[in-house]
């Protein structure tokens, strides 16, 4: 088993009608169209963003793709005018909610595997077709949400869509409280530093000031977009735990925790269509700077004594550079498609771990690290018949990663990835595919930071060795969409994961992060939308979730483990009805589940346990739309079980076991959208 760790240097639509007059077969792509949704498909619903009107598409359900550096490989189930939004520091989500529903013709249900490089992984994917009108339309929101008087949290957001000298200009903005939360009870604290119970009060606020404009235009038979984008986003947390030891002879001591970050980038694109004849390219540009600052305290105030505790800070900038370059050419049967990716990566942190003891030196630390990485990938559709076409993708990278700080050291890697699909569609209304596929993840940057984790004592140490991790997948597909409205999109795969990047325990108060031989995973995803029209007319169940098991045996005591952050998304149930025109109403329910984090990184351990809600969409007049809402959520969770060490090359095990709860709260939330 090779376990790389460098020790010395102590990662629906609405009901569907029963004459679907909404529906189109039209394509703004070259990709053949399952299904197309005409803007007043989605009129019940009174939908006033792009987001609103994907959220409604039957049996679909948005992914956001990978998290990676660079593009190859990172996009989401979503295009846009038949082309990947280029942009890493927006999600699809928030790019979709900037986007006026009266801006959208029509959204396509598109065969993913016809839209060549950019599609990735995906079977299917909804494309949004946008109006060609220069007419401007814009929408401005308005969220607040409540869990108790006074803690409230508000949002406010505005987007247009226009023209300016001939050229398609988008803005739009956002500010406020993004969320607010409040822990309150009591806690037990278990483990070698101390024995005791007491109430505890905690409060976490999370900020958020961005905003993003873009002009495009058309010359000749070249298309291009330029956009800009600014985001901050603030988090603060501050607990305090009022600890009475089980052993009466100890005094009562406070114990103090505060967690401040300050998150700011700057994002920089060009996107550049070209069209001659049969023949396509595409060139993206994307540069953007991303700036971190942290603030980590725990102490403790006993009577009598000195403060006790200590501090970490970090301070980092990463830049990134991507230049991407693609060509495609559509045959009758046959459609090749070409492309070139370089990205440049440069990662500079500064961390300073400081203990509150008397005469206790500071520890200080810089890390540097770089990479570049050059990627070419060749792929192919062929179209056999009219119910068979396979996909196929071949790409060869090769990545130099250079670290030197706090040592110096330079590792180069070469990989030859590749995804074969193979498109099976019994009918019109039904389609099957089954794929094989190799990925490469790509590192992340913050694995070469050292780290001093003060909530528990432990230090992260940094590994200049690391090796990205790579999966071998085999997956079904199933998409389903019957004519009488809804649908079924079904996906099961098995996956066998090697190097697997991970943090491992290395003894008292330390542990390391370091690649592991091998590791699996079963992965479900679900989304189903059935129409209840014979029960209540207007009436739908709409059903997303995924279901995510990972396995891995730990290197140092042989357990079988799940590997960091390995569950699933929410699973999300919506009974919802469209009353009328104007009205609709539904009743939620989220089961989440529970987050494992073996990096304990506190603020990631906060868990939201499911919750039920009820929620009202009314549209008054034609230009303004209110949303109420409320939920029960039940009890609010941090659950840890902090092994210092875990009985490993000699040290006795010792374990700190945290529990904090808060009852029952409900959740209220008030939106108004008003579109111009």
């Amino acid at each position: 088993m090779s376990l790389v760790l460098m020790l010395g240097m102590a990662a629906a639509q609405p009901a569907q009608p029963s004459q679907p007059s909404g529906e189109e077969s039209v394509a703004a792509t070259n990709a053949p169209v399952a299904r197309a949704f005409a803007a007043d498909f989605f009129a019940a619903f009174a939908p006033r963003t792009a987001f609103d009107m994907i959220a409604r598409l039957p049996g679909f359900t948005l992914q956001e793709g990978a998290s990676v550096r660079g593009l190859s490989g990172g996009g989401g189930n979503v295009f846009v005018n038949g082309a990947r939004i280029a942009t890493k520091d927006i999600s699809l989500e928030d790019y979709l909610r900037r986007i006026p529903a009266a801006a959208v013709l029509r959204i396509e249900i598109v065969d993913a595997s016809t839209m060549g490089l950019d599609a990735a992984a995906f079977r299917q994917v909804a494309n949004v077709v946008l109006q060609a009108k220069d007419e401007s339309s814009g929408v401005a929101t308005l969220r607040m949400l409540a869990t108790r008087p006074e803690d409230v949290a508000a949002l406010g957001q505005i987007s247009w869509q226009g023209s300016l000298a001939g050229l398609r200009l988008t803005a739009d903005g956002e500010y406020g409280t993004n969320n607010i939360s409040r822990m309150e009870g009591t806690q037990s604290l278990s483990g070698a530093r101390a024995n005791a119970d007491g109430p505890l009060r905690e409060n976490r606020v999370s900020r958020i000031a961005a905003g993003n404009v873009s002009l495009g235009g058309t010359l000749g038979p070249v298309t291009a977009t330029a956009s800009y984008s600014h985001r901050e986003n603030p988090f603060r947390r501050n607990a305090d735990f009022f600890a009475r030891p089980r052993d009466t002879a100890q005094p009562d001591f406070l114990y103090v925790e505060k967690y401040h970050y300050r998150d700011e980038s700057d994002e920089f694109s060009l996107m550049a269509d070209a069209t001659f004849g049969r023949h396509k390219l595409k060139l993206v540009g994307l540069r953007s700077r991303v700036r971190l600052d942290t603030v980590s305290l725990a102490s403790t105030a006993v009577p009598d004594r000195p403060l006790e505790g200590s501090s970490f800070t970090l301070a980092q900038v990463q830049d990134e550079t991507i230049g991407r370059l693609n060509w495609s050419a559509g045959f009758t049967s046959f459609e090749p498609s070409l492309a070139v990716e370089i990205a440049n990566n440069t990662l500079r942190a500064d961390t300073i771990a400081v203990s509150l003891r008397p005469g206790a030196n500071p520890s200080q630390q810089d890390t540097n690290v770089a990479e570049r990485r050059v990627t070419v990938e060749a792929g192919a559709v062929w179209k056999a018949s009219s119910r068979v076409n396979f996909n196929a993708v071949v790409a060869r990278e090769t990545s130099r990663i250079t670290v030197t700080q706090p040592t110096s050291a330079r590792n180069s890697y070469a990989f030859t990835r590749g995804r074969f699909v193979a498109n099976f569609d019994p009918s019109p209304i039904l389609t099957t595919a089954l794929q094989f596929e190799r990925t490469v993840g790509q590192l992340n940057f913050n694995d070469f930071v050292g780290a001093q984790q003060v909530f528990d004592g432990t230090a992260t140490i940094s590994n200049d060795r690391l090796r990205p991790s790579s999966t071998n997948s085999l997956a079904v597909n199933i998409d389903w969409r019957p004519r009488f409205g809804g649908g079924l999109n079904l996906r099961v795969s098995r996956n066998w994961l090697s190097n697997v990047v991970d943090t491992i325990p290395l003894g008292q108060n330390r542990q390391g992060v370091g690649n592991i031989d091998q590791a699996t995973e079963w992965l479900i995803d679900l989304g189903l939308t059935l129409p209840l029209n014979a029960l209540w007319r207007g009436t739908e169940l709409a059903i997303n979730g995924n279901w995510r098991e990972t396995r891995v045996t730990d290197p140092f005591n042989g357990q079988k483990r799940a590997l960091q952050g390995g569950t699933g998304r929410p699973l999300q149930v919506e009974l919802r009805r469209a009353a009328s025109s104007s009205t609709n109403y539904g009743i939620t329910y989220t089961g989440r589940f529970r987050s494992l984090a073996y990096r304990r990184e506190v603020f990631l351990d906060y868990v939201e346990t499911d919750s039920f809600g009820v929620y009202l969409e009314q549209t008054l007049g034609k230009h303004l739309k209110l949303r109420l809402s409320g939920e029960r959520i039940g009890g609010r969770s941090i659950d840890r079980d902090l092994f210092t060490s875990g009985g490993v090359r000699g040290v006795d095990p010792v374990v700190q076991t945290e529990r904090r709860r808060r009852p029952d709260s409900p959740l209220l939330r008030f939106q108004i959208e008003r579109t111009f």
